[in-house]
């Protein structure tokens, strides 16, 4: 059993790593997603393995997402709902005669568009700041390391 232990996971010795190179962080497969330490037995009988891509994503929008998305997170707030649906049934009440409206509606939804676009405006700020900082994160030298006696996943 314990054999079949330090086969999966090395012996005590098999501790030290060896140091590949320092690669930038990929966003999909490349060649250096290889790991295969230089001049270890592995790269005689050609065993390379591919793993997937590590890049950080922080942000929560895209260019193409950002308006649905944005709309959708806003109308889950319940000062939000409520003011939307206020205004429907005060448009109600001006648009039919189903029941007297006394109040126009566009004032109320238009300060519920006004409120939700700060909040829009803000929420693409704090976006376009996790951006930058996934790009930032995403740009570094990363050291790849390989354990010597443990052969890479297939």
């Amino acid at each position: 059993m314990a054999s079949r232990w330090s086969r999966i996971f090395g012996s005590r010795s098999a501790k030290q790593v060896d140091v590949v190179r320092n690669v930038p962080i990929s966003l999909g497969p490349s060649p250096e997603a290889a790991i295969v330490a230089e001049g270890s037995a592995d790269t005689d009988q050609g065993l390379v393995a591919e793993f997937p891509p590590n890049a950080i994503v922080t942000s929560k929008y895209t260019l193409l997402n950002f308006v649905p998305k944005n709309i959708w997170e806003q109308l889950h707030k319940a000062a939000n709902a409520y003011f939307l649906i206020i205004s429907f049934i005060m448009f109600l009440g001006n648009s039919t005669n189903m029941f007297e409206g006394t109040i126009n509606f566009a004032s109320t939804f238009a300060t519920l568009v006004v409120m939700m676009t700060f909040s829009a405006v803000i929420a693409a700020i704090d976006d376009r700041q996790r951006h930058l900082a996934d790009d930032a994160t995403n740009s570094q030298l990363a050291m790849r390391v390989a354990w010597l006696d443990v052969p890479p996943p297939v």
